[in-house]
């Protein structure tokens, strides 16, 4: 439901109210076993805008679930667009709750595993805090954010086990981004992101690279429907831990360092006409072995040729 209230800063509201249903299911044809949960969430969500410059976004929501403890969950955002600046300032907060996979609960027909089915879901209370400024004429935009999370009950799969780990796992840091359009057909964005993942003890989180950023390029054409757009991302070298087994049921772990990896891409995008396109991408054009586990390469080089159509 939409209304206004021109006597009150001019303002604009939103209010929005929904239900959700979700049934999954799980089947191991192996042992012939099965399991199901379902979930029924209440939602409610309320925008505003105030003298075109002030942006308020609250939310709340409620999961009964028939296998977890029941979860209210709640997002509040605001901005100000500061008037002839072309700053705008933008917090946030909010929390959230994840289930664990049935695969971690259930799964037992790998040796090399040990379902859990006593796991509880991973609680997170989210937050950022930043400022976008726009500079030339609007053509660059750039934004800073510091961001923190604070995750209890984080899951982590260590060896052949997945638990729970007791306590505040945290992550914090900062995400610097800029977009340039250079108002004919080419559009520039660079973004960089610095994470410090630490779980309950202090230790860095595994699996947890400090340093990711990519840089994107597309090109648009002016008298071709046609884009060309290639992007460079690269991530920062994180630690996982390597397990060896020393006898039955007896497994001995160590540190590794996971290498840090550039990854490069290539397409383009060409539009039939109004209700069909046709694309083409290459992925990971230097063929560069990385990993974001220990012992599983990521894929290689690869190609990819489609098309979309939309009625």
């Amino acid at each position: 439901h939409r209304f206004y209230m021109p006597e009150l800063a001019n303002s604009e509201h939103t209010v929005t109210a929904g239900y959700e249903l979700t049934h999954e299911t799980f089947a191991n044809n192996l042992l012939f076993d099965s399991y199901g949960r379902t979930a029924n969430s209440f939602i409610g969500e309320y925008r505003g805008k105030f003298d075109n410059q002030f942006f308020l976004t609250a939310a709340l929501r409620h999961d009964i679930n028939d296998t977890f403890e029941d979860f209210t969950s709640y997002s509040l955002s605001g901005a100000w667009q500061v008037p002839d600046t072309g700053t705008r300032l933008h917090a946030s907060v909010g929390t959230g709750s994840a289930n664990p996979s049935f695969f971690d609960l259930y799964y037992d027909a790998d040796p090399g595993f040990t379902p859990n089915p006593n796991l509880k879901p991973e609680r997170t209370l989210g937050w950022d805090l930043g400022v976008e400024q726009k500079v030339f004429n609007g053509q660059l935009t750039l934004d800073a954010t510091l961001f923190g999370q604070e995750v209890e009950d984080l899951i982590k799969l260590s060896g052949k086990d997945v638990y729970n780990i007791p306590g505040i796992s945290t992550r914090n840091g900062l995400e610097l981004t800029g977009t340039l359009d250079f108002l004919n057909g080419f559009v520039a964005s660079a973004s960089y992101t610095y994470t410090d993942a630490r779980d309950p003890s202090g230790a860095i989180e595994s699996r947890k690279p400090a340093h990711v950023g990519v840089i994107n390029l597309a090109y648009t054409f002016e008298e071709l429907p046609l884009t060309v757009h290639t992007s460079a991302s690269f991530v920062g070298e994180s630690y996982d831990k390597k397990f060896v087994e020393v006898s039955s049921d007896n497994w001995a772990s160590t540190t590794v360092t996971l290498p840090a990896f550039t990854d490069l891409s290539l397409g383009l995008n060409y539009k039939v006409n109004e209700n069909v396109e046709v694309y083409g991408r290459v992925t990971n054009i230097l063929d560069t072995p990385n990993q974001s586990v220990y012992g599983y390469n990521s894929a290689g080089r690869a190609f990819y040729v489609g098309a979309k159509a939309s009625f």
